[in-house]
């Protein structure tokens, strides 16, 4: 488990900003899955999804604080950052790799991404909890899930959190077709 708890280049849990930061969030929880928890809707809601290309971006752009300050990012930069928090606080995370089939990508950026049948990488975080990794993909805000008609991403503190596999109205949404 020592792994899941080292900061790395981008997971900066060894950040003095990212770590006064998480404990300010979890402040008065003791149990690890409200910790986990209050920390997954604060990524989720606190800072924004933006679609961008992340092959055009430099490395740099996807570090924990670099997510944190600018306030936005896509769901490889978000799970940077909800694990960053969580091995701040000595819960082992890490980051799970996976490629999806958005059935309501838009067109700029199918073309953006090169994707095929609406076929796209996707990167979410997870968290040992008790006994077992739990999923936690913190990707879309309450207010992009508005605008989007998406349901929002929940989590109990128990069970894995991931897309929905339809919308609001009931269209197809999200399948995942393998997690590396």
């Amino acid at each position: 488990m020592e792994n899941y708890l080292r900061p790395t280049e981008f997971i900066e849990s060894d950040n003095p900003e990212i770590s006064k930061l998480a404990r300010e969030i979890i402040k008065g929880e003791q149990g690890s899955r409200e910790k986990v928890r209050r920390l997954f809707y604060f990524v989720r809601d606190q800072i924004s999804f933006r679609p961008v290309f992340f092959n055009y971006l430099p490395k740099e752009e996807f570090k924990a604080t670099v997510t944190l300050r600018r306030g936005y990012g896509l769901c490889i930069m978000k799970a940077i950052l909800l694990i960053s928090f969580l091995r701040s606080l000595r819960i082992p995370s890490r980051l799970i790799l996976a490629e999806i089939r958005h059935h309501q990508l838009p067109d700029q950026v199918k073309e953006g991404l090169k994707s095929k049948g609406n076929v796209i990488p996707h990167g979410f975080a997870e968290a040992f909890l008790g006994k077992e990794w739990i999923k936690l993909n913190p990707t879309f805000d309450l207010g992009y899930c508005e605008a989007m008609e998406y349901i929002p991403t929940e989590f109990d503190g128990e069970k894995d959190a991931l897309f929905h596999s339809v919308d609001k109205k009931g269209r197809k949404l999200i399948d995942y077709l393998s997690i590396i």
